[in-house]
């Protein structure tokens, strides 16, 4: 495996995104491109990003003016060459494909819909399927384990959309929904690598709660609910949440304290223990876990940078800190090769 691993740095700020390598021995983070997204022409809010399941393409959205999906190569050395782009109908919080790399999903947070575009068979962005209204402020959507089922959440509406994974022109099929207590705001989520536990992060009330999730029918039932820390702040503005590729810890960070809470997970039950917490890189809007689960990187949308920590047994020790573009808030690991 290389020594040097590719991650991209989505800019929303300067409508940027970066490529950096992040050395797996030392922990160091080495710029090695910065690509303005073209066609762009006033920045966004956020600058999403996803990779295609090989790991050739990355997707990333635009929600400035005008509106629209960009499709980039990814290069043998991780650097990125644009495509194209295609044309999306609103400003899309979220993207992510299905495992087979058929559909790209999306979600819309200011105009409470959630979609799915075809990809070609080059990896490009190709027509438009389907739009489905949600509840208020859906923030995020992917497709669950198994292959059968893709999930939605709406932060204003209190619930998660779980989706049939249907055929070609219609893949999302009609959905049931999964209720949570009125101001939690379901944000963001992710599975454990069995794919039978899921913990969805609340931005309103910080909350993270623990579900049994059945592969086969998608059926959950509720666990856990435990909170991340958010200092001496009265409210909470949570942000992402990811596992550790071992499975053993569950990170999640809150951006008014700049805080990102550790807790261990219970290798029987799957629930949560808190563990320690740490502050990080200055309103942390989006992190990410490298695959070899040795470094965690975050991104600071005031600071404007991004920083390296190496993992050890939950705790966190700084190796490195990179000024990248303005409002950095989207960090994506390219596999190791």
């Amino acid at each position: 495996m290389s020594e040097y691993i590719s991650l991209y740095v989505g800019c929303a700020g300067s409508g940027e995104i970066w490529t950096v390598e992040l050395n797996l021995t030392d922990g160091e983070l080495v710029p090695r491109q910065n690509l303005r997204l073209p066609g762009l022409i006033r920045e966004g809010g956020s600058l999403p990003l996803a990779l295609s399941p090989s790991g050739q393409r990355l997707y990333a959205a635009s929600r400035g003016e005008p509106l629209f999906v960009a499709t980039l190569d990814v290069g043998g050395d991780g650097q990125l060459t644009h495509r194209g782009n295609t044309p999306l109908d609103a400003s899309m919080a979220y993207l992510s494909t299905d495992s087979a790399g058929r559909y790209l999903f999306t979600a819309s947070y200011g105009d409470n819909l959630v979609s799915a575009h075809a990809i070609d068979n080059d990896g490009m962005v190709a027509r438009h399927l389907q739009t489905i209204a949600t509840e208020p402020h859906a923030h995020a959507i992917l497709e669950a384990p198994g292959g059968g089922h893709v999930i939605a959440s709406s932060l204003g509406g209190d619930r998660l959309y779980v989706f049939p994974l249907g055929n070609d022109s219609t893949p999302l099929g009609a959905p049931a929904t999964v209720e949570f207590p009125a101001g939690t705001g379901p944000r963001h989520y992710v599975f454990n690598s069995e794919g039978n536990r899921l913990y969805v992060l609340g931005e309103l009330d910080g909350s993270i709660t623990t579900l049994s999730y059945d592969t086969a029918s998608a059926a959950m039932e509720s666990l856990q609910r435990v909170h991340i820390s958010k200092g001496s702040h009265d409210g909470y503005w949570a942000s992402d949440i990811h596992i550790s590729p071992c499975g053993d810890f569950l990170y999640a960070c809150e951006r008014n304290s700049s805080l990102l809470t550790t807790f261990r997970i219970n290798a029987t039950t799957g629930e949560l223990n808190y563990h320690a917490e740490h502050e990080i890189e200055q309103q942390p809007r989006g992190f990410a876990i490298d695959p070899t689960g040795q470094f965690l990187v975050a991104a600071g949308q005031k600071s404007g940078h991004i920083a390296a920590w190496r993992l050890q047994d939950g705790e966190l020790q700084q190796t490195a800190r990179l000024r990248v573009g303005d409002s950095p808030d989207w960090i994506t690991f390219r596999q190791p090769r």
